[in-house]
């Protein structure tokens, strides 16, 4: 299956000034969440990222992983 579909979303969201909301992307354990995101933000995606986040103090990426977390109380801990 591609993920050409996540990574045109990806790439329109980091292109908006600014957005109001998250982004999560979900699947089944073991479905290659994390190998996705870390191919996309590196090479010449982790160069594109990196200008966006200089053109304003403003803005900031945060990648969190929920691996091991069984509850909310988890997350938040």
């Amino acid at each position: 299956m591609s993920n050409e579909h996540i990574k045109k979303f990806l790439d329109e969201y980091l292109a908006k000034p600014i957005n109001d909301y998250a982004v999560l992307i979900t699947g089944c354990w073991g479905s290659g969440k994390t190998y996705f995101i870390s191919q996309y933000m590196g090479g010449e995606k982790d160069k594109k990222i990196r200008n966006w986040l200089m053109d304003s103090i403003d803005r900031f990426v945060v990648y969190v992983s929920l691996f091991g977390a069984k509850s909310r109380e988890d997350i938040e801990n």
